[in-house]
């Protein structure tokens, strides 16, 4: 099967890339890309039918010496996994010209490359270097647990601005002594009738929407992972506006606009 690889790391770049995907562009982080520090110059990303950072996606090692740039988008076949412990698996792919079917027909220097980055293998937990039927059965896993996913949505609680007459929007507004009893509330809520375990927690990074997962997370004790994809809607010249300013400057929205949906 041909999928999309996306490029978020290249030997170009010594610390690790960020990818935001509300501008669908990278930005650098604090700490070194494994890559540059073990010398290992393939370009790196994800295959984009599984979805995108920060959400789960599966990610993908490019055996090539062609040059690509970051968010380039490139046709590949998958030949090979390193099978982590942890889950967070890496593909090997290799573009569509090639005539490599399997990681054991890559080139010796390209194998070593490939064990310098990834050199612990842990045959307990099953970690080492697999080649396509590895792969494809990681692949059939992962297409599968996605399909099968529920997904429950919360709500940031009560706002400041839903009781100081501003609109909410991208205003970064705290929750209510009120609001954070809610979160709580609903927090001890979902722990009476469903079983958290293994579920992650997306939130904005609106301070509302942290402030809420941390009153949900007094119970449940999940991780949040803080994005800028699932923000409110943006109004523009509006926000930090009060409902009386924005309702007599607004641009004509239809009657179902809202921006504090």
């Amino acid at each position: 099967m041909i999928f999309t690889a996306k490029i978020e790391q290249t030997y170009t770049y010594p610390k690790r890339m960020k990818y935001i995907a509300a501008a669908d562009s990278f930005v650098e982080k604090d700490c070194d890309s494994l890559f540059y520090v073990r010398k290992v110059k393939q370009p790196y990303g994800w295959l984009k039918e599984s979805g995108a950072p920060p959400f789960d996606h599966l990610d993908v090692i490019l055996m090539t010496n062609s040059n690509f740039l970051l968010g380039e988008e490139v046709k590949v076949k998958i030949i090979g996994v390193f099978f982590r412990g942890d889950g967070d698996h890496k593909l090997v792919g290799v573009l569509l010209d090639r005539k490599v079917e399997d990681f054991s027909e890559l080139s010796d220097t390209e194998k070593e490359d490939m064990h310098r980055l990834y050199p612990h293998e842990n045959k307990e937990l099953g970690e080492g270097w697999y080649g396509r039927e590895k792969a494809d059965e990681v692949m059939r896993d992962f297409f599968a647990k996605k399909k099968e996913k529920t997904i429950i949505t919360v709500q940031h609680t009560e706002s400041m601005h839903h009781v100081n007459g501003m609109i909410g929007a991208w205003g970064n507004w705290d929750l209510t002594e009120h609001g954070k009893e809610q979160a709580r509330a609903i927090g001890k809520r979902l722990a009476s009738f469903w079983n958290m375990e293994g579920y992650s927690i997306y939130v904005s990074d609106f301070k509302r929407a942290v402030q809420t997962a941390e009153g949900l997370n007094q119970t449940l004790h999940l991780s949040p992972i803080v994005t800028d994809v699932i923000r409110e809607v943006n109004a523009g010249v509006g926000n930090g506006q009060t409902w009386e300013w924005y309702s007599s400057n607004k641009m004509p929205e239809g009657d179902s606009y809202n921006p504090d949906r």
